[in-house]
């Protein structure tokens, strides 16, 4: 996206790194900002195991100065100190809690997109919460749903998958540049382009082009993907009552 920005001046765009540690935050910051001199990088401190940081990060956001970041995989039954399970909180959760505190700032952009980031293999057929592969099918059907409920005050949800991509979790695959692309496409394709039904995936031929796909999601009932939605809304009110 800051390559894009550079090359067009007239899409100026602001990276907001939400990230749970500083250090590795400011790192990446000046990495960033040496190849990109004239680029517009902030950083917001958040752990999304939290939804207490995440309620703080989101009013930081909203007083001083938005894409999703880093997936975690956790053993079974670890909790946070919220009592949730840390993979929900910290892959589904704290991302839907931040996209509802920053609803109405992102409605005033009047072109505001949501970008989560699923995964080729999220499957109905293996729909076990005790699973990762299961979080990033709750995403799936979140985003469809978000869809549907936030588009009419100009607010555009989508799923994207990196392919199989080298991270810290799956190492040996192809690159983070390239599994970024599906993202990058749909940050900057105009919106009449794109699809909201779909998932874009990246995808890289076996001589190296990069390109991206697109799919249906799997198996999606808008009748249990609504229900979904209501039960993190009712979560959600639950920890803001608290706050």
């Amino acid at each position: 996206l800051l390559d894009y920005s550079s090359k067009n001046p007239s899409y100026r765009i602001r990276i907001v790194l939400a990230c749970r540690n500083a250090t590795r935050a400011s790192v990446a910051r000046e990495e960033l900002t040496k190849e990109y001199p004239e680029s517009l990088v902030d950083i917001v401190i958040v752990d999304l195991s939290s939804i207490d940081s995440v309620f703080k990060c989101c009013k930081e956001i909203k007083e001083n100065l938005l894409t999703e970041s880093k997936a975690v995989v956790q053993s079974i039954g670890n909790k946070t100190k919220d009592g949730l399970g840390e993979t929900f909180a910290c892959n589904v959760f704290g991302h839907y809690v931040m996209v509802r505190q920053l609803e109405d700032l992102m409605s005033k952009s009047g072109d505001a997109r949501i970008i989560w980031t699923s995964s080729s293999t999220s499957s109905k057929d293996y729909y076990n919460f005790s699973d990762y592969q299961c979080i990033e099918r709750l995403v799936d059907l979140i985003d469809l749903t978000l869809n549907t409920r936030l588009n009419q005050r100009h607010i555009h949800s989508f799923t994207t998958h990196p392919g199989i991509v080298a991270t810290n979790i799956v190492e040996e695959t192809i690159t983070a540049w390239n599994g970024s692309y599906s993202n990058f496409i749909v940050a900057t394709l105009p919106i009449e382009c794109l699809n909201k039904s779909l998932k874009y995936g990246s995808c890289v031929k076996p001589w190296g082009t990069v390109y991206y796909d697109e799919n249906f999601i799997d198996g999606y009932n808008e009748e249990d993907a609504t229900a979904l939605l209501n039960q993190l809304d009712r979560l959600l009110e639950n920890f803001s009552q608290k706050s």
